[in-house]
């Protein structure tokens, strides 16, 4: 069932990036072309056939040597995981259309490809920029003009991003039901088991990605809801830490809570999202050590912290850890995931109206602040 499954997604995503109405294309670890949309073949007129695995594919789109040798240049000196450029392509009938890519396979890997990209021909929107400076048109329009074509790609882009997680998200959630009921069932045994719970411990990584994407497209398009009702903060964290008890054990980590208020008025999902990061962080970057969890009113606001003694966080890059795909750089602490959990806190509480700080010192540990607006909330 899990097998099917796996492969009923990817058969959704070939199908998915077959169709989109956006160029996409993925090289592989020897720079060759090995996939080419159905979008690529109509803006430049080249099919599937003569591209894929095509050594003289290159050559084909970018018939300049010179222009061939600055675009290898310009990816060598790339930085970070996401890249934007603009491409002149010479289709078959020997045009040229300009094509704006936004490479995204850093951050979103997929088996067979060592990169790929998502293309949009900007071709009338360059042209129809050069009539107007031709024109002379004044700056009013220029700026109008340059609006209009940002606000279209970043809509394409995070329509592609929350529609592929939803996709994704599909699959991974019937894998999920199939091996928690294998599990149930105590079906298998020895290493068989232990093989199951790491693939349970693995999807539920990926889905965790998956939820994190969409949590990052709708802050961008400013569609986060916010839904508040009085709940008991008390039973959250004790949710939380239940949840994560086996990691805690792993460690000899000593969880110590003080909490002084019973319930608060906010949004149940978004605080225990907030806190199960900060927790999870916490036990990440603590090995044998403490983690106190405080909560407890202060004049108008209800002020949460989970402090460790780990690892820490020198002086030189704290101010980066909000800052989407930052993660520990020490090799020793390689941390899994992308690097969205602290940017989406902090996203989350600018929803609630709240604050986020943090206090390090390198080899003693952190402390992550957060308070949000004291509004209906009972003390202990």
């Amino acid at each position: 069932v899990m097998e099917e499954a796996i492969k009923d997604n990817e058969i959704r995503f070939r199908m998915l990036v077959e169709k989109l109405p956006v160029m996409i294309d993925a090289f592989d670890d020897e720079n060759n072309i090995v996939f080419w949309n159905e979008e690529c073949e109509k803006i430049t007129g080249y099919s599937k056939k003569e591209i894929i695995n095509n050594p003289e594919a290159l050559k084909m789109l970018y018939p300049d040597e010179k222009y061939r040798k600055e675009i290898s240049e310009f990816w060598k000196l790339r930085k970070g995981p996401t890249m934007n450029w603009e491409l002149w392509v010479t289709c078959k009938n020997k045009s040229r259309r300009l094509i704006s890519w936004f490479n995204t396979s850093g951050v979103y890997k997929v088996p067979g490809w060592g990169t790929w990209a998502i293309g949009i021909d900007i071709t009338e929107q360059r042209n129809y920029k050069e009539k107007l400076e031709n024109s002379k048109a004044d700056l009013e329009i220029k700026v109008a003009e340059r609006t209009i074509e940002l606000i279209k790609a970043n809509r394409l882009k995070d329509e592609f991003l929350a529609y592929i997680s939803h996709e994704f998200r599909t699959p991974m959630s019937n894998i999920l039901i199939n091996i928690s009921y294998l599990i149930r069932q105590g079906v298998l045994q020895g290493n068989n088991y232990e093989k199951l719970e790491s693939i349970n411990k693995s999807v539920n990584s990926a889905v965790n990605i998956i939820d994190e994407v969409l949590d990052i497209s709708q802050i961008e398009k400013g569609t986060l809801r916010i839904e508040k009702i009085v709940f008991d903060i008390e039973e959250i964290v004790e949710e939380i830490i239940t949840s994560l008890q086996e990691q805690i054990n792993d460690k000899e980590i000593l969880v110590v809570k003080n909490i002084s208020i019973k319930t608060i008025f906010s949004d149940i999902k978004r605080i225990r999202q907030v806190l199960m990061n900060l927790i999870t962080n916490a036990i990440k970057y603590t090995n044998a050590g403490k983690i106190i969890i405080d909560i407890y009113e202060e004049e108008s606001q209800i002020m949460f912290s989970v402090k460790d003694t780990g690892i820490g966080i020198d002086k030189e890059n704290l101010d980066k850890i909000f800052a989407p795909f930052y993660r520990a750089s020490r090799s020793e602490y390689k941390a899994k995931g992308m690097g969205l959990g602290l940017t989406i806190c902090k996203k989350i509480l600018d929803a609630l109206e709240g604050e986020m700080n943090v206090q390090s010192k390198l080899g003693e540990g952190s402390t992550f602040a957060f308070s949000i607006p004291k509004e209906n909330s009972r003390s202990i």
